[in-house]
């Protein structure tokens, strides 16, 4: 009966300190990186990419699709994504951001804009509409896909759609907006 209350003892010690880990830190919470990641053909390279990112400090969690070539990342609000793609780069593969989310407190003032885009035909193409939305002032997570041409942009309520449209033409894109939900709760 010792031996069992010690490793509970144990258990929950150590459950306890974990708890910032997974809810995040002091700056408020997380936010799950998606990466693709090429290079990845074996149950070895995906240890290997899983390993890599979890020595990263304020990595949280990784979980990594093979078939698919991507990675979700959970890391605390203070992580650069960039560092992420630098840490597998070293690794020996070639990684991508392809969407940040972050994660909020429950009093969400936010809005998604679906918008469809002319002309997102290469992963070059998709890289420059992100950089043209991410320019857009209170913009907070996107997420493309170029073979449906169309974006789903989360921003923050007090922007116009219309900025996103606008930063888009300007990066040589025809865009249009398809739909506006509100996620206010």
């Amino acid at each position: 009966m010792e031996r069992i209350t010690t490793i509970l003892i144990v258990s929950l010690t150590a459950s306890m300190l974990s708890l910032p880990l997974l809810y995040g830190d002091e700056k408020g919470g997380l936010k799950e990186i998606e990466l693709s990641v090429q290079g990845m053909t074996s149950d070895q390279s995906v240890a290997k990419v899983k390993s890599a990112l979890e020595a990263v400090e304020g990595v949280t969690s990784v979980k990594v699709e093979l078939k698919e070539g991507e990675v979700d990342v959970h890391v605390k609000k203070s992580v650069d994504p960039q560092k992420l793609v630098s840490v597998l780069e070293k690794t020996g593969f070639k990684a991508e951001i392809e969407d940040i989310e972050e994660e909020f407190s429950k009093e969400r003032d936010v809005k998604e804009v679906e918008l469809s885009v002319q002309g997102m035909t290469s992963s070059e193409s998709v890289t420059r509409v992100k950089n043209a939305l991410q320019a857009v002032g209170g913009v907070i997570s996107m997420k493309a896909e170029p073979k449906e041409g169309e974006v789903d942009v989360h921003v923050k309520k007090s922007i116009d759609p219309q900025k996103l449209v606008s930063a888009l033409e300007k990066a040589g894109f025809k865009a249009k907006i398809e739909d506006i939900e509100d996620e206010s709760y």
